[in-house]
């Protein structure tokens, strides 16, 4: 979450921020239908749908679809 590209002035984690609050605005508005998030089996750590999970979470929606497998 902290990486930082300073070749191209990158920031994940504002990237990230910004992603996120289109995706809730689109999501709000269009009642866009989006992906399910990847969650490793092993520790339950967040494999991919980072933007798809902040905006969720910054929408206060408790339970969402997730794949759960190995990687």
């Amino acid at each position: 979450m902290n990486y930082k590209d300073s070749k191209r002035g990158y920031i994940f984690s504002e990237n990230l921020a910004k992603r996120s609050d289109e995706l809730k605005k689109d999501m709000e508005t269009y009642s866009l239908v989006i992906w399910p998030l990847i969650i490793r089996k092993e520790d339950c750590v967040l494999a991919d749908g980072y933007c798809r999970y902040a905006a969720l979470k910054a929408m206060n929606i408790g339970r969402i679809y997730a794949y759960v497998g190995t990687l």
